[in-house]
């Protein structure tokens, strides 16, 4: 193509012949060919070119190393997130738990100021007197132990915290209570405990429920005769009716009677601990054993040893079976009851605080 010069028209093929004879043949002028500059400066490649390997494997590196720079980008970017969301969700947590914290601390910090409000002049009058077993009812009784050595009026609704509890038992004195209310303590006598027998168990009374003094007093008077006097002295059915309302009546405290033909109970320690725990073996003794006769010396020796814990010991430190068991066999082993006190109780000689 470099030899000739065609400007032939190439619609006309019948006279190509003709021109490219006429034509004489040209060199093609400088002009026509590469310069030496383009052509020391122009690179042909061929697929043999053995840069070109080098080229791609320089390619692939850079394209790996871009889609792990991408790919390390967008997991940072979803961590950060997830870190956010994990902090903004820890964050609400705590500021819940502390929000609770706080509302809990201030309920505990109200009810306790309530507490030492309520109880302050409580304590101190308990401490004056010198009484540190209940600390219930001294802001409604405080006006009327003052008023007692001036007077003993009828209301019998504020006897529950009186100060003449006895030194130890957290209950008042059967023989003040009977000086206040005007009755006597008389084992002689059973028509008065059948006549708060009677009381108790008349149903227009509603004496099942707590509250009523007229039913507290009545209570008192079985309950003070059932402790204090020998079982036989006391009206038939009346250990019954006694138990049925022993529940919803508070009971006052008397010694048990001396008895000079009875023999003494076995002593017992109220401060072992272990003694008290072995209570409840002889309550399961007598009640596998004993139920329909008291008369072996195993029975004799458990039901005396729950005689003279309960006659003797504070009431809260005894197991409760001793309080059932004592109850459910003083009958069946009347002829085992000993004498849990030395003297005679003498009841006119009972000191009761004003």
């Amino acid at each position: 193509r470099a030899a000739f010069a065609l400007d032939q028209n190439p619609r006309d093929p019948v006279d190509a012949p003709h021109r490219l004879q006429q034509r004489p043949f040209r060199p093609p002028s400088e002009a026509c060919l590469p310069s030496r500059g383009f052509a020391s400066t122009q690179t042909h490649r061929t697929d043999d070119d053995p840069a070109d390997p080098t080229m791609k494997r320089v390619s692939a590196a850079f394209s790996l190393a871009l889609a792990l720079a991408v790919l390390l980008l967008a997991t940072t970017m979803f961590l950060g997130c997830s870190a956010e969301a994990s902090e903004h969700s820890l964050r609400h947590l705590l500021d819940e738990g502390d929000n609770a914290t706080d509302a809990t601390m201030a309920a505990g910090a109200g009810a306790a100021g309530e507490d030492d409000d309520h109880d302050h002049d409580d304590h101190d009058d308990d401490h004056k007197d010198g009484d540190h077993d209940d600390h219930d009812d001294h802001d409604d009784d405080h006006d009327d132990h003052d008023d007692h050595d001036d007077d003993h009026d009828d209301d019998h609704d504020d006897h529950d915290d009186h100060d003449d509890h006895d030194h130890d038992h957290a209950h008042e004195k059967c023989a003040c209570l009977s000086r206040e209310q005007g009755w006597t303590l008389d084992c002689s006598s059973p028509d008065k405990v059948q006549d708060a027998v009677n009381f108790l168990e008349d149903q227009a009374n509603d004496c099942g429920t707590k509250g009523n003094a007229d039913c507290q007093q009545n209570f008192h008077i079985l309950q003070a005769h059932h402790d204090y006097c020998p079982y036989d002295a006391l009206p038939t059915g009346s250990e019954k009716v006694f138990h049925a309302y022993e529940d919803a009546h508070e009971d006052c405290w008397v010694q048990r009677q001396y008895d000079a033909s009875l023999a003494p109970c076995p002593a017992f320690d109220c401060a072992d601990k272990d003694a008290l725990s072995k209570l409840n073996d002889d309550a399961q003794y007598l009640y596998k054993n004993c139920t329909g006769a008291c008369d072996s010396d195993e029975c004799a020796a458990a039901f005396q040893r729950i005689l003279m814990a309960h006659d003797t010991c504070e009431e809260d430190d005894l197991p409760g079976v001793v309080e059932t068991g004592l109850h459910d066999f003083e009958e069946v082993c009347e002829t085992q009851i000993c004498n849990t006190v030395a003297d005679t109780y003498d009841l006119n000689a009972v000191e009761c605080t004003a």
